[in-house]
């Protein structure tokens, strides 16, 4: 194994154990294999905070609004990012496309959807990539199960546009991130 991957899975591991105390449901899988792969990690997208305040086990966020998430952490996530899957159980159709925050082409049963988790020019400043990309993903099954439970009639969910215009109001509001410095 060369010394980029061995890097990698430090980092991973060490952004792992802060993610475990944020998010304790939630399991890193690296794959004990001659050849060197990608880890993802299993999460149910439920704060600390949440499930102490509810007394909540896991399986209370499963189901019909299931907040299950499969992160896969590309080698060179820190710089552009992991891929998030979930929300399997939003319908498509009852959004604006300028609302919809996930790619609706990329599936991955029994997931769902690639959610759109951060600006790739936003990845090399935070922290904690893993985490900052779980803490958005939870917003974005919040925001989307209070429209699909009827509990809001808009998605409330502080995104940025699609493209260009996307980069340039992350631009004007970087501030808000956590960053390495």
């Amino acid at each position: 194994m060369n010394d980029d991957w061995k890097s990698y899975y430090s980092n991973v591991e060490m952004d792992y154990k802060e993610l475990k105390i944020h998010y304790p449901f939630c399991n890193l899988v690296i794959l004990p294999t001659v050849k060197p792969e990608q880890a993802t990690i299993r999460v149910v997208a439920a704060n600390k905070d949440l499930i102490h305040q509810a007394n909540a086990i896991e399986t209370d966020f499963l189901g019909k609004y299931s907040r299950e998430l499969l992160v896969e952490i590309p080698i060179n996530y820190r710089e552009s990012g992991c891929k998030v899957f979930g929300a399997s159980w939003v319908d498509v159709r009852q959004f604006k496309q300028k609302d919809i925050h996930f790619y609706t082409d990329s599936k991955k049963p029994p997931y769902g959807f690639e959610l759109c988790v951060g600006i790739p020019e936003s990845f090399p400043l935070m922290k904690n990539v893993i985490l900052e990309n779980i803490k958005t993903a939870e917003n974005i099954l919040i925001a989307y199960e209070r429209v699909m439970t009827g509990a809001s009639k808009k998605l409330e969910l502080i995104a940025y546009a699609h493209g260009d215009k996307g980069r340039e109001q992350y631009q004007n509001q970087r501030k808000k991130y956590i960053t390495k410095r």
